[in-house]
C-alpha cells in the first residue's frame, strides 16, 4: 500500500490532535485520499514489525504532519521522523503543525521547516498541500474551499475540547477529595468494622500509614513494593508515547516479575523508545532468559550486562531503577536501603518515588556509564504467542542459533581489558580489572592510608578562597581519585597510562560530574605515561596511591625528576604505598622471601575478613612481583634511598598498618618536598 500522508504524533494530546487531523482530511478527500494516510495508531497492524512498516510509510509518504504541543516537541521518535521525511526521494513537505505553542519555540531540526499553527488560514494552507500531491486526483480549488469551509466547524471543535496537559489528573484528585470522606464514614459504619476488632484494626493501621505517607511528602512518596509495576504501568498508559523510560532490572534479585505477567503488562504498555538494561551476575542465568528478553526487543529498546561490569561505574547505583518522563520532567523510582519509621520495628519493603533533582541528576549520569558496557540484545522470533505468553512447548533458551548466543554471552561476561590490545596496557595484563575495582577498597590498610593521605595534604579545609592545582600519577581505576573529587575548590588532573583502568577512571568522573560542579571541583583525565608527562604549569600537591610499586627501579629516578618538574617550590608529593621487609636486595632468594612475607599478611587479612576475590587478587599480584612484570615493591630504606638520590626532601613518613609486626613490612604514607 502506498501511502501520501504522514501523521507523526507523540504523548496523549498530540494523539488526539492526529486522529481528528486524520478524520478531517478523510472527509475532505474522500476517494481522492482513501487508504493513503498513515496513522500509526491505527495502520500498523497486530503482530507485525512496527518499525518496518513505519519506514515504509516515511518512505512513501509525500507530506508529512508533526503533530507538536509544549510537552512533546523535543521527543526523540518525532524529531526522528521528521528527519526520515526530509530525506526521502523527490519533493517531500515536512510540516510542523503546532498547537499552544509558538513557532518561536521550534528548536533544531524542527525549525528548518515552515510550520503551521492549528488556526482555520494555517490548516487551510496545510490541505491546499496535500491536495497538490494528489495527481490526477486533484480536487479543484472552489470545491476544495467549499469542502473545507463545511468541514472545518467540527475540526475545531474537536481541538478546542482538547484537554490540558493537567486536567484529567486535577478532576481524578478532586473526585477523590470528595469521595475519600464518604469511603471512610461507609467502612467505620459497617458491620465489620464495628463486631470485629481485629479487621477494624487493620483498617485504622492502613489508613493511619496512608496519611502519614501523605504528610511526609515533599520530594519523595513511598509505596509497596508489590504494587510498583501497577504504578509503571498506569504511568504508560497514562502518558502513552509522551513519556521515555530508562531503567536499570537486576534480574532475579528484588524485582521477580519479568518473565511473569506483570512483566507482560509492562511490555505492553512500554513505548518503543524507551531502554532498559537487564543485568544478570551469571552466564547460564543470562542464556536461559534470553527469549523473554528476545521478546522484549521486539517492543523497546533491551540491553544486557554482567553484574560486575556495571559494579565499576558505582554499586551505590548499581540496583533496581526507573528514570520516567520527558525533556522537561523526570521521575525516579527506586528501591530505598530502609524506609523504616520510627515507630515501626521492621523496615518495610518499598520502591520511593523522588522528584529531588540532585538523586535524578545522579541517575541520569550513572544510567548513561551503564549504558556504555552494555550489550544490546536484538529482537528475534520468540518462544511466546501472540498474546505474549509463553509457548507450552518453548525451551529456556534464546532461539537464536547456539553461536549466536555465545557471541552475545561472551561480550557481555568477557573481562573488559580485551577491548584494549590495541592500546596500552599494564596492570590489566595480570590483574582482573574488574574484580580489582570492586574489591581493592576492602585491601588491608588501604581506606586508611588514603585517608591519612589526605589528612598529610591538608586539602580537606575548606576555608580557601582559590583553587589548588593537584596531580594524581598513576590513578588506576580512579579509587583514591573519587575522594579527591569530594573536596570543595581543586583542581585535579588525574594520569593513568593503563587503557582498561583509564577507561573505569573515565567513568567515576562522570558519575562524579555533579558532586564536582555542586563544589566547585575540577577534574581533566589524561591516559600518559606519567614517567614523562608534563602538562603545563606547577601543581601544589602530586599523589600516588598504590602506583609508585608499578615503576621499575631502573625508572624511578626518570619518575622522581619528572614529580619534581610538575611539583611546586612549597608543594608536596604524597605517597601512600605497599613496602617490603627489610631484606638483601643483592640476593635473589632474601628478596623472594620479603616479597612472599608481605603478600602472604595481605592474603592471611584478607582470608580472615573472608574476602575470596581479594584473594585472588593478591595473589595474583604476588605473582607478577615473582615474574617481574608490572610490580616492582621496595623496601623502605631502598625506596627512600632513590628518593633522596632525586633531590626529593623526605618531611613525613608513616607507617599504616601492621602496627604491631615489623617481618612483613606494610602501607605506609610518606610526603616529600622540593
Amino acid at each position: 500500500m502506498a501511502y501520501l500522508v504522514f501523521i507523526s504524533w507523540s504523548g496523549k494530546r498530540s494523539g488526539l490532535i492526529a486522529n481528528a487531523f486524520s478524520s478531517f482530511i478523510d472527509q475532505l478527500f474522500d476517494d481522492a485520499i482513501k487508504n493513503k494516510v498513515f496513522l500509526s495508531s491505527r495502520d500498523i497492524r497486530t503482530g507485525t514489525d512496527w518499525i518496518k512498516e513505519i519506514n515504509g510509510a516515511l518512505r512513501e509518504s509525500k507530506v508529512g504532519i508533526i503533530c507538536l504541543t509544549p510537552e512533546n516537541m523535543t521527543e526523540p521518535w518525532l524529531l526522528f521522523e521528521a528527519g526520515a521525511l526530509s530525506k526521502t526521494a523527490g519533493e517531500t513537505f515536512v510540516i510542523p503543525y503546532l498547537h499552544e505553542m509558538a513557532r518561536s519555540k521550534l528548536g533544531r531540526p524542527l525549525e528548518q521547516f515552515n510550520a503551521a499553527k492549528t488556526t482555520r488560514d494555517d490548516t487551510n494552507k496545510i490541505v491546499k498541500v496535500i491536495n497538490s500531491v494528489l495527481g490526477s486526483k486533484k480536487l479543484p480549488d472552489k470545491i476544495l474551499q467549499l469542502s473545507f469551509d463545511d468541514a472545518w466547524p467540527k475540526f475545531q471543535g474537536q481541538l478546542e475540547k482538547l484537554p490540558t496537559v493537567d486536567s484529567e489528573i486535577h478532576l481524578s484528585l478532586s473526585l477523590l477529595q470528595e469521595e475519600f470522606p464518604q469511603v471512610v464514614g461507609s467502612v467505620v459504619q459497617s458491620r465489620q468494622f464495628k463486631n470485629n476488632p481485629y479487621f477494624a484494626q487493620i483498617i485504622s493501621e492502613a489508613l493511619h500509614r496512608t496519611v502519614r505517607n501523605l504528610e511526609k511528602t515533599e520530594s519523595h512518596f513511598e509505596v509497596p513494593l508489590s504494587h510498583y509495576p501497577l504504578y509503571l504501568v498506569s504511568l504508560l498508559e497514562k502518558f502513552q508515547n509522551n513519556l521515555t523510560v530508562n531503567a536499570v532490572a537486576i534480574v532475579d534479585s528484588t524485582e521477580r516479575f519479568w518473565p511473569l505477567r506483570e512483566g507482560e503488562k509492562i511490555l505492553k504498555a512500554t513505548p518503543h523508545g524507551c531502554n532498559r538494561i537487564f543485568v544478570f551476575r551469571e552466564r547460564e542465568h543470562l542464556k536461559a532468559n534470553l527469549a523473554w528478553l528476545s521478546h522484549h526487543a521486539k517492543k523497546y529498546i533491551v540491553y544486557v550486562a554482567s553484574y560486575k561490569r556495571l559494579a565499576t561505574v558505582g554499586e551505590d547505583y548499581l540496583k533496581d531503577f526507573s528514570l520516567v518522563g520527558d525533556s522537561s520532567t523526570s521521575l525516579l523510582a527506586y528501591y530505598p536501603e530502609s524506609s523504616k519509621s520510627p515507630e515501626e520495628s521492621l523496615p518495610a519493603k518499598t520502591v520511593r518515588f523522588s522528584t529531588e533533582s540532585r538523586e535524578i541528576t545522579e541517575h541520569q549520569s550513572a544510567f548513561a556509564n551503564m549504558l556504555r558496557l552494555a550489550t544490546r540484545v536484538t529482537a528475534t522470533e520468540s518462544n511466546y504467542d501472540n498474546r505474549g505468553e509463553r509457548s507450552r512447548n518453548s525451551q529456556e533458551t534464546n532461539p537464536e542459533d547456539e553461536e549466536s548466543v555465545e557471541r552475545l554471552v561472551d561480550a557481555v561476561f568477557e573481562p573488559l581489558s580485551k577491548s584494549f590490545q590495541k592500546k596500552p596496557v599494564e596492570m590489566s595484563s595480570y590483574i582482573d580489572i574488574l574484580e580489582y575495582d570492586l574489591h581493592e577498597e576492602e585491601h588491608a590498610y588501604y581506606c586508611e592510608m588514603m585517608k591519612c593521605m589526605l589528612k598529610v595534604s591538608k586539602l580537606q579545609n575548606g576555608s580557601r578562597q582559590s583553587q589548588l592545582r593537584t596531580l594524581e600519577f598513576g590513578s588506576g581505576t580512579g579509587l583514591f581519585t573519587k575522594r579527591l573529587a569530594k573536596i570543595k575548590k581543586i583542581n585535579i588532573v588525574a594520569v593513568e597510562l593503563d587503557w582498561a583502568c583509564y577507561h573505569f577512571l573515565r567513568l567515576k568522573m562522570e558519575a562524579l560530574r555533579f558532586e564536582m560542579d555542586k563544589n566547585g571541583t575540577k577534574l581533566t583525565a589524561e591516559n600518559k605515561d606519567c614517567t614523562i608527562y608534563n602538562p603545563p604549569g606547577k601543581f601544589d600537591c602530586v599523589f600516588s596511591s598504590f602506583a609508585d610499586h608499578h615503576i621499575s627501579s631502573s625508572d624511578k629516578g626518570r619518575y622522581f625528576q619528572n614529580v619534581k618538574k610538575n611539583l611546586n617550590p612549597k608543594g608536596l608529593y604524597i605517597v601512600g604505598d605497599e613496602f617490603l621487609p627489610e631484606h638483601n636486595d643483592k640476593s635473589l632468594e632474601d628478596w623472594k622471601r620479603a616479597l612472599k612475607a608481605y603478600h602472604h599478611h595481605i592474603i592471611e587479612c584478607a582470608e580472615a575478613s573472608n574476602h575470596p576475590s581479594l584473594v585472588k587478587l593478591e595473589m595474583a599480584a604476588l605473582e607478577s612481583g615473582l615474574q617481574n612484570i608490572g610490580d616492582y615493591k621496595l623496601s623502605c630504606s631502598q625506596y627512600e634511598a632513590l628518593a633522596q638520590k632525586s633531590g626529593l626532601r623526605q618531611i613525613h613518613k608513616q607507617k599504616i598498618g601492621p602496627l604491631d609486626r615489623e617481618d612483613c613490612g606494610g602501607i605506609y604514607v610518606y610526603a616529600f618536598s622540593l
